[in-house]
């Protein structure tokens, strides 16, 4: 019985050729990884290599597509409109593009383009500041005195420069510059 199996089992020569000719193409060939990804926040860093270290390319806007050519620890290769490639730290990106994302102009406006950002927004990644007038009329209503709620104003409108958190993040190994 076994004997019959293996020879039922035999395929013609170019059959095997054609087998490994399709694995062959399947498994060397560039992977088609290439995504539309966007840009979360203005300022995001295009940097040269993999590495938050790296050179600095440019800066982008947010809402900037980009196409993701491949992962690599915690950052994407990327390609910007106009051809440029960089890398970007993977949570500067995301799938869905932003509802306010800049439209029309000069594709290549998207490098070095930098915009102010109100107090009201928020300057942090990781949060959202900010009285919002329901939580001033509630401070009211409980009877915390105007000069708390003027003193969480006033502790609103601090801002660390940018270049002093990039300091604070590469000295602590926190956000892209961890290990």
């Amino acid at each position: 019985m076994t004997r019959f199996l293996l020879s039922q089992a035999r395929l013609p020569a170019y059959a095997i050729f054609a087998g490994i000719f399709f694995l062959c193409g399947t498994f060397l060939t560039v992977p088609a990884y290439a995504k539309t990804m966007y840009v979360k926040k203005s300022g995001t860093k295009l940097m040269e290599g993999d590495s938050a270290r790296a050179k600095v390319l440019g800066t982008l806007k947010e809402g900037t597509p980009v196409e993701v050519l491949r992962h690599s620890g915690r950052y994407y290769e990327v390609a910007i409109p106009g051809g440029t490639k960089g890398w970007l730290f993977q949570f500067y990106l995301t799938p869905e593009a932003p509802a306010h994302a800049p439209s029309g102009g000069n594709v290549l406006e998207a490098l070095g383009g930098r915009e102010q950002v109100s107090a009201r927004e928020s300057s942090s990644a990781t949060s959202i500041r900010g009285l919002t007038p329901v939580s001033e009329q509630y401070a009211k209503n409980k009877g915390i005195s105007p000069a708390s709620v003027d003193a969480v104003k006033q502790m609103e409108a601090l801002s660390i420069p940018r270049e002093e958190r990039e300091k604070f993040l590469a000295e602590g190994n926190l956000g892209e510059y961890g290990q």
